[in-house]
């Protein structure tokens, strides 16, 4: 019997396969295959309960800008969802821009305006600190988004070269013989600002007295919007696309919501409108014929705009800031459960990043720090 079997022609072949190498690899894979599935199905089983354990955890990462501005509009919805807004309910806004993610991501900015207003239809008091148009804060930060890294250092050193030409016109001006006749003086001044500023801060076109440019000069705010204007053209020529993208990110109108029979998505669309009339104002033109100054005014026109909206509004503080912030945030505090997001600004890097937490160090800071801004601008 038994060699009846071994002679079967099938015996063989099973008997030849089984022996084979390629039985072995197909064995080999075939093991690994399911050991691959297994451990897969441990590490699918392992992340998810990281997962849960990161969500439950009370301070956690978001991303970076514009990516949390979702997760801010969902603690905002999460505060509206709220049945009651009590008398103690509140929100704390320290933010640097009023339009904050407006050209980044439009439908979370948008969406976050009718966050607010929401809340302060139903009692919620909200508080928001952002940086005074008029100070230098808001004017450094504008400078530091549109005038590049390597063109930040030359302008850095040419307003340094500046105060020490302007002291050098003024020691100089302060010498003119008071005997000398006004066309005298006119012209020595002439002589002191062509030799010190020439090709330098030249007002092709000004029709002014030389002694009305030397008071012009001792203008800070002249000064630097004349630097601005010289580096920003700079910027603009050293990456043209770039520069481009830039100009159609912000030329992008704000999108409106269709059903417009409430009167949240009113205001908000009337608001949206008039935003996008600031940026065809100054950003309709030919892009090499566009101005920092134009960029410059466009977003004060438009923080302009949106603190006329909510000073509208009842239960809204508004602070304009004269100071720099440590951290923008954003925080709820809603039948006595605080929630905040702190983003960390970005003057130093590429990215601003963002947290969520529940931990009370968080919210104790915040208050605190608003404490701090209301003193410092004598606010009871």
């Amino acid at each position: 019997m038994k060699n009846k079997l071994t002679s079967n022609k099938y015996f063989n072949i099973t008997k030849r396969v089984l022996q084979s190498t390629i039985f072995a690899l197909l064995l080999s894979v075939a093991f690994s295959a399911y050991e691959m599935r297994t451990r897969a199905e441990e590490s699918k089983e392992v992340v998810m309960n990281l997962t849960e354990i990161q969500n439950s955890l009370s301070t956690r990462h978001l991303g970076i800008f514009p990516k949390y501005v979702g997760n801010i509009n969902n603690m905002l919805e999460e505060a509206i969802r709220q049945n009651q807004i009590k008398d103690r309910d509140s929100v704390i806004i320290c933010e640097d821009v009023l339009y904050y993610g407006i050209h980044s991501d439009a439908k979370g900015f948008r969406k976050m305006i009718s966050n607010l207003i929401t809340l302060s239809d139903r009692g919620c008091h909200i508080t928001m600190a952002y940086y005074d148009i008029n100070r230098l804060p808001f004017q450094h930060m504008i400078s530091n988004s549109l005038i590049s890294n390597t063109q930040q250092k030359n302008y850095h050193k040419d307003k340094r070269l500046y105060h020490e030409k302007l002291l050098a016109v003024k020691t100089a001006y302060a010498d003119i013989p008071k005997e000398k006749s006004n066309r005298e003086k006119e012209a020595i001044t002439k002589a002191i600002i062509d030799k010190y500023f020439d090709n330098y801060m030249s007002k092709k076109g000004v029709s002014e007295s030389y002694s009305s440019l030397l008071y012009r000069l001792s203008n800070r705010r002249f000064v630097d919007s004349v630097l601005c204007e010289k580096y920003f053209r700079v910027t603009r020529a050293e990456n043209t696309d770039k520069f481009t993208k830039m100009i159609d990110q912000m030329s992008q109108p704000l999108p409106l919501y269709n059903d417009t029979n409430d009167r949240v998505s009113i205001k908000v669309n009337e608001l949206c409108a008039q935003l996008n009339e600031i940026k065809q104002c100054y950003l309709n033109k030919p892009y090499d014929q566009i101005r920092y100054g134009d960029i410059d005014k466009m977003y004060k026109d438009m923080t302009v705009a949106i603190a006329g909206m909510f000073t509208s509004l009842e239960n809204v503080e508004l602070i304009p800031l004269s100071e720099n912030l440590t951290m923008s945030c954003w925080m709820t505090s809603i039948n006595g459960e605080d929630t905040a997001i702190i983003a960390f600004p970005s003057k130093y890097s590429t990215d601003e990043i963002a947290f969520i937490s529940k931990d009370v160090v968080f919210s104790n800071y915040i208050r605190t720090m608003l404490t701090g801004i209301k003193i410092s601008q004598d606010i009871e």
